[in-house]
């Protein structure tokens, strides 16, 4: 038997100003993007964003919530589309990845100790950016291709994905019938991608790399479909799993 034990939590606003409607609208109504992460070897912190572009960290000291759980909260210029924290631009040095609508752009975190009793400070410092080719609708990111770093995928709103490793874009691929979201997931088993189109078919995708001429210039992707199946329903989401079975004999 399992039970769920509450952590920590932040209430909601109680009140009937504008001004406390207008922060619950924006934050909790209005799609948030959450990270749970270990930064600089602190105590555990959570990241979220929102489409108003504001970011927030917190650091939880009890169960229940108190202001100083709240290290820092900064208004972007642009709507915040989703966030990440890996090591996008060196080997073992995480940084954060938030991407806009025209662009992702990746900022150092910076933690401050404090001088009084609330302990530490946190602040966020834009390090570069990247300008897309096309509206984003969100990224998910992984050692794609047996990297040594993480890659970020962006899905477009032109039915394309685009890989970018770090400040450099690798490739970007059209899909097939991928012209508004669809569930993505990478399995790393086999290095493969699994989709859903919108003519609700399930494809698993394999991008393997190809010269372009026999002078040898900058390589492209190609993607090959290991399996197709029609599900003849749109899919929510994706998971992989692994089973591990046991025969008995």
């Amino acid at each position: 038997m399992f039970r769920l034990n509450k952590f920590w939590q932040q209430p909601l606003p109680n009140s009937d100003e504008e001004d406390e409607k207008k922060t619950t609208n924006n934050f909790y109504l209005n799609g948030g993007m959450i990270l749970v992460e270990l930064i600089e070897n602190e105590p555990l912190s959570i990241i979220t964003g929102c489409f108003e572009g504001i970011i927030r960290i917190y650091c939880p000291h009890g169960r229940e919530f108190v202001p100083h759980d709240l290290q820092l909260e900064k208004k972007l210029d642009q709507p915040i589309l989703n966030i990440g924290f890996s090591d996008f631009l060196k080997t073992n040095e995480k940084v954060l990845a938030i991407l806009h609508p025209n662009e992702l752009c990746y900022y150092s975190i910076i933690v401050t100790k404090g001088l009084d009793i609330h302990g530490i400070q946190f602040d966020i410092q834009k390090i570069t950016s990247l300008t897309l080719t096309s509206k984003a609708i969100t990224f998910f990111y992984d050692n794609f291709f047996n990297s040594e770093k993480a890659i970020i995928c962006i899905q477009l709103f032109n039915g394309n994905i685009i890989f970018i490793d770090g400040e450099q874009v690798l490739f970007e691929k059209n899909l097939p019938n991928a012209l508004l979201y669809y569930p993505i997931k990478y399995i790393p088993y086999n290095d493969t991608f699994l989709i859903n189109t919108l003519s609700f078919q399930l494809m698993c995708l394999k991008f393997i790399s190809i010269s372009e001429d026999k002078q040898q210039k900058p390589k492209s992707k190609k993607n090959i479909a290991s399996f197709k199946h029609n599900t003849l329903e749109p899919q929510v989401n994706l998971k992989n799993i692994f089973l591990i079975i046991h025969y008995v004999y």
